[in-house]
């Protein structure tokens, strides 16, 4: 659901398609005002069946524990994104690239031509 935001209250179904799976991420049921980003990862993941590839979670920094424990989480600066990579953020890092902030935030990419990537 490109251009789903919380203004208009779009991403709900996204938290509800998130909230149908049959065992919940640490049980834990999202509520619309929840951030929801790594929610919709989780429900693009299911929808491509990529769920062995993309774990399920609402959680940034839970999901990248889980890409961890499956041997496919990268972290480095030099590393140059592909359409369909995600991209994790920590808004407050400081300093910038050092990879020891909290991740807050993740996104798609859909393209990228460098320097600039285009991220849903």
């Amino acid at each position: 659901r490109l251009g789903a935001n919380e203004a208009d209250g779009s991403h709900a179904p996204i938290i509800d398609l998130y909230n149908s799976q049959e065992i919940l991420p640490v049980d834990y049921t999202m509520n619309y005002t929840d951030s929801w980003c790594a929610a919709f990862v989780t429900v693009a993941s299911m929808g491509a069946t990529l769920t062995d590839r993309i774990p399920a979670e609402c959680g940034c920094e839970r999901q990248i524990g889980l890409l961890q424990e499956m041997g496919i989480w990268q972290e480095q600066d030099t590393f140059f994104p592909q359409p369909g990579d995600l991209i994790y953020y920590a808004w407050d890092e400081k300093p910038r690239g050092d990879c020891t902030g909290w991740a807050d935030h993740v996104g798609i990419v859909a393209g990228v031509r460098w320097p600039f990537v285009k991220v849903i």
